[in-house]
């Protein structure tokens, strides 16, 4: 890890194919080349959404979880990573709201805000993701992370 350089950044796993579990250490590992895990919150099983599904198998269950990372990239080098990362597990861009062995959403990073056209922070939907709520109460540092994105967003209290 690069120590001229850390950032606090918060993703989000999900993985509804393949050993799930599996997927979602993997995923912690390769995060893990790119700085340190502080912290990881429970992992919660979830109901695939539906819109857009193409398959029968991509209505199956997710299991979920939140990373905390103080990462030694700048957001759009992560970003980049963390899709490389997606892509070698398989990942369907094609197709939205598909089955995926992993997705990895970078949610914020510190008091970052970006709009571009391939990374936006917070992400848009952050505060959207209702299947993320039981992941945000066993993350051991969501309180400070909650405190950090009130500033940021606009919705931060939901």
């Amino acid at each position: 890890m690069n120590e001229s350089f850390v950032v606090r950044t918060l993703l989000a796993l999900g993985s509804n194919l393949g050993d799930r579990q599996s997927e979602l250490d993997g995923a912690i590992r390769e995060l893990s080349r790119h700085g340190q895990v502080v912290a990881i919150s429970d992992v919660v099983e979830t109901e695939a959404w539906t819109t857009g599904v193409t398959s029968p198998s991509d209505r199956g269950p997710y299991l979920n979880s939140l990373v905390d990372l103080r990462a030694s990239l700048l957001p759009w080098r992560l970003y980049d990573a963390v899709r490389a990362f997606e892509d070698s597990r398989g990942r369907d861009r094609l197709h939205r709201n598909s089955a995926r062995r992993i997705d990895i959403d970078l949610l914020a990073v510190a008091r970052t805000t970006m709009r571009g056209a391939r990374l936006t922070l917070p992400h848009p939907r952050l505060w959207r993701r209702t299947f993320l709520r039981p992941c945000f109460t066993t993350l051991p540092t969501w309180e400070c992370w909650r405190r950090e994105l009130e500033g940021v967003t606009s919705d931060a209290t939901h």
